[in-house]
């Protein structure tokens, strides 16, 4: 898979994206994504599923070195 890198830390050009995923769906879903061999994740705190995403990964045998989970910077709730 072709990987980009701007500051030495390779990760795959293509990623597999969570937004507007529950967490029932992340846990159906996201172990066939990374069987297939999806390695780059996208989650946020705002989405709400990000416990999932990690369970979905610990569950898959996937080294932690071997993938990259992308939290896009600027999405978090509001706290009143």
């Amino acid at each position: 898979m072709h990987k980009l890198s701007a500051n030495g830390a390779a990760i795959p050009a293509l990623g597999f994206g969570t937004f507007r995923m529950s967490g029932p769906e992340v846990a159906e879903v996201l172990p066939a994504a990374l069987t297939q061999g999806f390695r780059h994740i996208d989650t946020a705190q705002i989405y709400g599923n990000e416990e999932a995403v990690g369970a979905a990964i610990a569950a898959s045998g996937v080294a932690r070195a071997d993938g990259r989970i992308v939290n896009p910077e600027g999405l978090a709730p509001k706290w009143d």
